[in-house]
């Protein structure tokens, strides 16, 4: 069981995590792994082989990471609004 400083400690800093991922460019790194996963076989079988499933299990952690910042863009508006009226209450 978490204390509710521990718990308003450990839910910032997933919001602290989504705010970096907006950093990233998922789309751009999901295109790259799709056209890898077209033209590689057929470029390079042997490397294909080797690499396919390390690039499967990165695709799904980039894909993870984009909907953790769908999450974000979605859910932000009413963090901030949570934040600034955290905010306003302890200056008072």
């Amino acid at each position: 069981m978490t204390t509710k400083d521990e718990y308003r400690e450990q839910v910032l800093m997933c919001w602290h995590l989504a705010m970096m991922a907006q950093t990233i460019d998922t789309t751009k790194i999901l295109e790259g792994i799709a056209n890898a996963e077209s033209l590689g076989p057929l470029l390079d079988p042997t490397a294909w082989i080797r690499n396919n499933r390390a690039m499967e299990e990165d695709k799904k952690i980039v894909e993870a990471v984009a909907r953790l910042r769908g999450a974000y863009i979605a859910l932000k508006p009413e963090f901030e609004a949570r934040q600034e009226k955290a905010a306003n209450a302890q200056a008072k």
